[in-house]
């Protein structure tokens, strides 16, 4: 068996995908280490909600030409949203 460590280290070819989950909408949202991002986005509590968030991550690694993929689900999208909105703001 592979062992998978915990934290990985970011790069410039490192998509970071966060999922806020909720009871029947979750939220999405895509960043990159360099601070390039996608529109926040909701998706369905269901098979079709779940193939939307997959076909837009896909899509975003591939414009981008990403190598790696790291998913923070959770209570964490929120801040991580607000901290690159406050970056983004400040210049």
């Amino acid at each position: 068996m592979q062992h998978v460590s915990k934290f990985k280290k970011l790069t410039a070819k490192t998509l970071i995908a966060a999922v806020d989950f909720s009871k029947s909408k979750h939220s999405g949202y895509f960043t990159t280490y360099t601070g390039e991002e996608a529109t926040p986005f909701e998706f369905s509590n269901t098979l079709k909600g779940f193939e939307k968030f997959w076909d837009k991550l896909q899509k975003f690694k591939r414009k981008c030409e990403f190598e790696d993929v790291v998913v923070s689900f959770e209570s964490t999208l929120y801040p991580l949203y607000r901290k690159q909105r406050s970056k983004n703001a400040s210049g």
